[in-house]
């Protein structure tokens, strides 16, 4: 029993009160521009040259065909008309992404204002991204937050885990009660749970 206590007490001490691991913001706007055949970096959040760290470019195919590809082995995926506030690091970490572009243009266009993509980075984080709006060039305004990669695991809190040792000692201090009391001749004992 009082190695339990020892146990609890020194784990307190030593390691702090365990916390759950919330989602970690990388980058984020809340209006950027992407102009057309640029390319963008969600995990720096900016349009960027040719380089390893891009994630997609906003591709001008023709004068009325667009689209965003991916860059450089990204995912994406279109979510239309979503929530865009309510998506979460764990959601946008469950999402099966793909290498297939999203049409932006005159006759196919899932990049209407308002409209939400996913983006998995070459960092391995993950992307939500709103189309804000679309200028007469073709630039595209949108607001996005990047998350790291690593999904919250639940884990116990500080007060449950103080709970969970203080529950082990009460039964520890009940069992080491219960087993000092075996005297060799049976004797009734009064008490709460006694029914006389």
């Amino acid at each position: 029993m009082l190695s339990l206590l020892r146990s609890c007490l020194l784990t307190l001490l030593l390691v702090g009160l365990p916390a759950s691991a919330g989602a970690v913001l990388v980058s984020s706007s809340a209006s950027d521009l992407l102009r057309a055949t640029f390319l963008y970096d969600f995990d720096i959040g900016a349009e960027v040259g040719v380089v390893p760290g891009a994630d997609v470019i906003w591709a001008q195919i023709s004068a009325t065909e667009r689209e965003m590809r991916i860059w450089n082995s990204t995912g994406l995926l279109s979510l239309g008309a979503t929530n865009y506030d309510a998506l979460s690091e764990s959601t946008l970490s469950g999402l099966a992404y793909s290498s297939s572009p999203i049409p932006g243009g005159d006759a196919v266009n899932r990049l209407n204002v308002g409209d939400v993509f996913a983006v998995r980075t070459t960092d391995g984080n993950f992307s939500k991204v709103q189309v804000l709006g679309l200028d007469a060039g073709f630039g595209m305004t949108l607001r996005f937050a990047t998350f790291d990669g690593v999904v919250p695991v639940p884990s116990i809190s500080g007060v449950g885990f103080v709970t969970v040792c203080v529950l082990l000692i009460g039964v520890g201090l009940r069992s080491a009660a219960t087993q000092s009391i075996r005297p060799a001749t049976p004797i009734a004992i009064f008490g709460e749970d006694s029914d006389l």
